[in-house]
């Protein structure tokens, strides 16, 4: 059966039945699940509004549509990617700052392309490195967890391996109870950091500003999880102000987030209305075994698809 067609798919796009998510990994970077069975799972928890947001990668539009053509018509399958940056703190540390980006030709963005492949090339030695470095903190620590060529195996087709496969490797050979266990007590960076590693020895990404130029006037660009840098208030908005003159109505935040309290959903709310951004939302998923999809209003995806047409 053949989805996505014509009247079908617009009156699908006008549609808030079910929910949205728009913050999703499969195997093409780090994710544990390929795409056609995360775009399954997601479907059995009740998301009908979803983008998959791969690291510094985008689906192939024909494969993707395959995975669409495996579903039910009433699932809305967006092709998007989440984009690594760097940003320079005040206080001097180096700090990724992600954004996801989704809605309109992505494939056929010439800017956006090379943004992606500048991230994928220059810095994928740097990456296995990276992995290689938490490897080796692990064995100190009596978790042997192989090499890094036998990791990549698992993730045919994978642009970047990171700290998430790690951590599904440490879940995979017992060594933990569950992936959000290696982050929290390992090697994430917030939490016990036993054999934490700062990427930023390792990698040198695309700044953030040149980023979101690249998508600026041609797709939604959001950025992610805002309680994840470390960053107080105050610097937060600074940046959420310089994006916004920036990213002009392209512009959106997450302001919901799978490990947002209430207080952060409230506060980010507010922002996105004092800046006029757009709201997006997004469960991160990764893996089974520490995420769980979250039900985001299916309203999200109308009013971003409208903020998009009016571009």
């Amino acid at each position: 059966m053949e989805h996505y067609k014509g009247d079908e798919r617009e009156q699908a796009s006008r549609n808030t039945t079910g929910w949205s998510d728009f913050h999703i990994h499969s195997t093409m970077s780090d994710g544990s699940l390929s795409v056609e069975e995360v775009c399954g799972l997601a479907y059995r928890h009740g998301i009908r509004r979803m983008v998959m947001t791969d690291h510094d990668a985008l689906q192939n539009p024909e494969q993707l549509q395959q995975v669409r053509n495996q579903l039910p018509a009433d699932i809305l399958i967006e092709n998007g990617c989440e984009i690594s940056t760097w940003y320079q703190a005040k206080d001097g540390r180096t700090i990724e700052l992600h954004f996801t980006t989704f809605f309109g030709d992505l494939t056929g963005n010439h800017s956006l392309e090379q943004v992606l492949k500048y991230n994928e090339t220059v810095n994928y030695e740097g990456r296995l490195s990276y992995v290689d470095a938490m490897i080796q903190r692990l064995k100190q620590l009596g978790m042997d967890l192989g090499t890094v060529e036998e990791m990549l195996e698992k993730y045919p087709g994978s642009n970047r391996i990171g700290k998430k496969a790690v951590a599904s490797e440490m879940y995979a050979r017992g060594f933990v109870s569950s992936t959000r266990e290696a982050l929290e007590e390992y090697i994430g960076k917030i939490g016990k950091r036993k054999a934490f590693v700062d990427i930023s020895d390792h990698v040198r990404y695309i700044s953030w500003e040149q980023a979101v130029e690249a998508c600026a006037g041609k797709h939604i660009i959001a950025l992610a999880h805002l309680n994840y840098y470390g960053l107080d208030d105050r610097e937060l908005r600074e940046i959420l102000y310089r994006f916004r003159q920036i990213a002009g109505a392209s512009a959106a935040i997450e302001t919901e987030y799978q490990f947002y309290l209430p207080e952060h959903v409230e506060k980010f709310r507010a922002w996105a209305e004092e800046f006029d951004v757009g709201c997006s939302c997004g469960s991160d998923f990764h893996d089974r075994t520490a995420d769980r999809f979250q039900q985001y209003s299916g309203s999200y995806y109308l009013s971003l698809r409208e903020r998009w047409e009016r571009l």
